[in-house]
């Protein structure tokens, strides 16, 4: 059910409505808290996160998250863990200085094999689990409680719980409406979400319209960048979708050279070009290729003005 209410809350808001938002539309709804996150919600970390005073059950808790996304460009959904090891500290810190119960988003329905409410593995090996949690077969719901070892110290762990019990819950910003998460980057397939197939130069400035919330901004995909897994993110933007797709590559100068949208050179050296390419033959524009017979992802050069799908990335403000 909670998987089923997460994909109807990501269909809510058209493409084209997306392209004419902007962060104004954002800022007159919602009052900023002067941290980067709006009311109610507040800074943990590099995170936003709403601490709720209600108490409510796991899937009830689950709904009144999603509605928070309502209007708003970003979707909302039950905190969660697994990111990386200074996020998931910052996050339980601030869970421990409430000294509250949390509902967060992740569940079981096998007993066995937890996820996250974004469908990612959550880790059983963490340290953030409580001793031989989790060890309920009726309990399929992830919380939060505070612990206290002899008055020494105070930490949170995760626990397994009934799904029914009432408790607060924590609701976390994630990426914006139509973007998915992958490693640490948002990214949006224009053909998942019937976005016509565009030029280049026109798929550009679809990304660079996209409001993705104050303190951000889009545009075309690039590669190579940190802590950024190329080739988990080719696989999984791309398995649908057999053919040429717009990033953010593009010819440098009159030469053989190209480079990402973010300035930095896009080698010819890279193993990610086709066998063939660049052949330097004045294509000024890059796509990734999906070879679906051989199941492998390339990049090459082609004239940027063929309308192709195209990815758009969400990227932090300098």
């Amino acid at each position: 059910m909670w998987q089923t209410v997460t994909l109807l809350m990501l269909a809510t808001v058209a493409w084209a409505d997306l392209s004419t938002q902007t962060n104004e539309d954002i800022n007159t709804s919602v009052k900023k808290t002067g941290s980067g996150c709006h009311h109610p919600f507040v800074t943990v970390g590099s995170r936003c996160y709403y601490f709720s005073n209600e108490e409510l059950s796991f899937e009830d808790a689950f709904n009144y998250c999603g509605g928070l996304s309502n209007g708003q460009v970003v979707e909302i959904s039950l905190a969660m863990f697994d990111y990386s090891i200074q996020e998931d500290q910052d996050l339980l810190d601030a869970i421990t200085a409430r000294n509250e119960t949390f509902w967060i988003g992740g569940k079981t329905e096998d007993g066995n094999q937890w996820k996250w409410v974004d469908g990612r593995d959550v880790n059983i090996e963490a340290t953030f689990w409580f001793n031989d949690e989790p060890n309920e077969v009726d309990n399929t719901c992830l919380i939060t409680q505070v612990y206290n070892f002899n008055n020494v110290h105070t930490r949170t762990y995760l626990y397994d719980s009934n799904c029914d019990d009432p408790s607060h819950f924590i609701c976390q910003t994630g990426c914006p409406i139509h973007f998915r998460r992958l490693g640490d980057y948002c990214y949006m397939m224009s053909s998942d979400i019937g976005i016509p197939n565009l030029p280049w130069q026109d798929a550009r400035d679809y990304c660079q319209a996209l409001s993705v919330y104050e303190g951000y901004h889009a545009d075309l995909a690039v590669l190579g960048l940190p802590n950024q897994d190329d080739y988990y993110i080719m696989k999984h933007l791309l398995t649908s979708h057999g053919g040429n797709t717009w990033v953010g590559g593009v010819k440098k100068g009159e030469g053989c050279q190209f480079e990402w949208l973010d300035g930095r050179e896009l080698a010819i050296g890279s193993m990610f070009w086709l066998y063939h390419e660049p052949d330097c033959s004045g294509q000024d524009h890059i796509v990734l290729i999906n070879d679906v017979n051989l199941n492998r992802r390339y990049i090459g050069e082609v004239d940027g003005t063929t309308a192709y799908p195209f990815i758009c990335q969400r990227f932090k403000d300098v």
